[in-house]
């Protein structure tokens, strides 16, 4: 018996405490919702959805169907509908407003859910994965179909926990108001591209439930991040730049400025006037120093040098591991002989979590804070004595790295490690007043925080291999001029499409974060590092009006001097005026995607030409910045490395 009316579908299952199994003759096939922005068709035993816009011929597949469940206590309304799923322990609701379908998942059960499965449908023109800056995939390319058949990421370790379909007349979005213990997967179904999100319950959490909100998008590319963005202003989960400058006024600095690490002799007050010599009157200079191992170390005359010329500097921190005091290869790793014995995470049997590159443990942020001593306290206030008005805490705004402690002297959970996380950064920021900023900061972190260094580039296994590979990337050493940062090397193929490609780049963490949030790339690959590669970079900077980063000492600054003078003299005034306004808009002005255009606020229009033949009057692997309301254009050519 098929049972289209939801009303009837209501009455009866109110009368009746039916159990329904899929394929029996009592099974209601499908509940349709409906309201004036489009239908949705739901089929409760396979957690199909379907949907259909108005005027539309056909429908569109939004979430595939899984294997079918038996389920029980159907109740629907109009804009609602809702069932038990009893093998599972589950309740599903399912609520219709406006452009928004949301679906709650609630067990007391532990277990994993497979679902939504996404961009199954025929109709489906390209996946929008928020993998770090933002990726375009179209659902049937060749050459993301022949990478790996499956590449899972935490969605709570994604700097953003959306994705979209782009379909021939809409966008559609998915986001999640919580990420954690969610997965997504971008797979191979039907021989073309899909995204598949999967979640964990689990009793250490408290059961929380489960969400995922599907919604019509502003059809274009950066639909689903718009639509992210309108989520985070509606749930005060989102702060101005603005409003950050007003609580750390120092942070006003970081408009214009270019972003480095220093090394060697570029620690030096000598640097600092180098740099200055060459027109930069902002900059953002960060350093590791460990008095084990370096030779020159950023000292209070290098500080006072730097800030004397506007520029934002700071140390390079992790308080993410913890190694023996007597043997550690890093300073930022030393606590005390009771910490590295009881402070390392714990895993489910007992063992402690190594830490990054084999050393020690990962450092539990819950060991940390109930700790006798204010270790955090402690290192922070030793920075700000030399006078320092920036700092980079590395790790703690990346999701990914959130961890689960099983010590049952300091247990904690993801949750309770994000919210440990926020409490420290909050105190550099907030309390300390420090400009501060982490690596591939995810979204949850972004209130926080000032900037962001990695969130720009796109993470793959590829990258990772690429950087372990000492022969080509040219390794750790010497300690004050690693080849890894200064030897400038030829990208392979297969790694500068997947990460640098423009014709696959989107710009989703900056439609969200760029008036909230400074971005730049990962600072494992400088701008410099890849011959290749530069110009194409170089342009996709400016067209998301992000800064570059750079690796720095006085060898560096003589080699690359006309390149940094150039890029800051056209970026900086640029990024003063509109580092802080959102991004509005973004085109393709070319079938082949290879000229694309951004626009910020009512302010500036920025094209850019990735390819090698003209366009209009914009020449290739140029960018021109219109200003609207001056009605004036300014062009900036990027030379190439040889």
């Amino acid at each position: 018996m098929k049972l289209q009316n939801p009303s009837v579908i209501f009455l009866m299952t109110t009368m009746f405490a039916t159990c329904y199994v899929a394929g029996s003759a009592q099974t209601p096939a499908f509940v349709t919702l409906r309201n004036p922005q489009w239908s949705l068709r739901i089929q409760p035993t396979t957690l199909g959805v379907w949907g259909r816009l108005p005027g539309a011929k056909d429908e569109v597949l939004l979430a595939a169907p899984t294997s079918n469940l038996e389920i029980a206590e159907l109740k629907a309304s109009e804009h609602q509908v809702s069932w038990r799923i009893p093998p599972k322990r589950m309740q599903v609701d399912i609520r219709l407003s406006a452009a928004e379908l949301s679906v709650r998942f609630t067990t007391d059960q532990e277990q994993t859910l497979a679902w939504p499965q996404t961009g199954t449908d025929a109709q489906a023109k390209a996946l929008i994965w928020p993998e770090s800056e933002g990726l375009y995939l179209p659902a049937d390319d060749p050459f993301w179909l022949a990478r790996p058949a499956e590449d899972c990421r935490e969605a709570f370790g994604s700097v953003m926990p959306f994705w979209g379909v782009e379909l021939p007349s809409a966008t559609i979005a998915y986001l999640l108001p919580d990420e954690l213990r969610c997965h997504l997967c971008l797979e191979k179904a039907q021989g073309r591209l899909a995204l598949k999100a999967t979640h964990e319950f689990l009793k250490r959490d408290g059961f929380p439930a489960y969400e995922v909100k599907i919604a019509r998008a502003p059809n274009s590319p950066l639909g689903p991040a718009l639509v992210y963005r309108d989520f985070l202003l509606k749930s005060d989960r989102r702060v101005s730049f603005a409003e950050k400058v007003k609580r750390v006024p120092e942070a006003a600095k970081l408009l214009g400025a270019m972003h480095a690490y220093l090394w060697g002799d570029g620690r030096t007050k000598a640097a600092m006037e180098q740099l200055h010599a060459l027109g930069v009157d902002r900059a953002a200079l960060f350093y590791d120093q460990n008095p084990r191992t370096h030779k020159t170390l950023v000292n209070a005359e290098t500080i006072a040098a730097a800030k004397a010329h506007g520029y934002v500097i700071g140390p390079y921190d992790t308080w993410n591991n913890v190694q023996d005091p007597k043997t550690a290869e890093s300073s930022t790793s030393i606590y005390d002989e009771a910490l590295y014995r009881t402070g390392g995470v714990m895993n489910p049997d007992g063992s402690r979590l190594t830490g990054f590159g084999g050393q020690g443990y990962d450092l539990s942020s819950e060991a940390l804070k109930r700790a006798p001593r204010p270790f955090i306290a402690e290192r922070v206030n030793a920075h700000l004595q030399t006078g320092v008005n920036g700092y980079f805490l590395d790790v703690d705004a990346t999701g990914g790295d959130l961890r689960d402690d099983f010590d049952p002297q300091h247990p904690m959970t993801m949750a309770q490690d994000r919210a440990n996380r926020l409490e420290r950064m909050r105190f550099l920021s907030e309390q300390k007043k420090l400009v501060l900023g982490s690596e591939s900061a995810a979204a949850w972190s972004t209130p926080v925080i000032h900037f962001s260094h990695g969130s720009l580039t796109p993470k793959s296994l590829l990258l990772w291999r690429l950087l372990r590979n000492k022969e080509l990337m040219g390794g750790w050493w010497p300690p004050e001029r690693p080849r890894n940062f200064f030897q400038s090397v030829e990208a392979p193929a297969d790694f500068a499409t997947v990460t640098f490609a423009p014709q696959y780049r989107l710009p989703l963490y900056e439609a969200v974060f760029h008036d909230s949030v400074i971005s730049t790339d990962f600072w494992g690959v400088p701008l410099m590092k890849f011959k290749n590669l530069a110009q194409t970079r170089t342009l996709l900077l400016l067209l998301y009006n992000v800064p570059a980063m750079w690796h720095l000492d006085q060898q560096a600054l003589r080699e690359y001097g006309s390149q940094i003078r150039a890029l800051h003299a056209f970026f900086s005034p640029l990024h003063r005026r509109i580092g802080n306004a959102p991004l509005v808009r973004f085109a393709w002005l070319t079938d082949d995607r290879l000229v694309q255009q951004t626009q910020f606020g009512e302010q500036v229009v920025m094209t850019a030409n990735f390819s090698d033949r003209a366009f209009g009057a914009i020449q290739p692997h140029c960018i021109e910045a219109h200003w609207l309301k001056e009605k004036s254009k300014e062009s900036f050519c990027p030379a190439p490395m040889r």
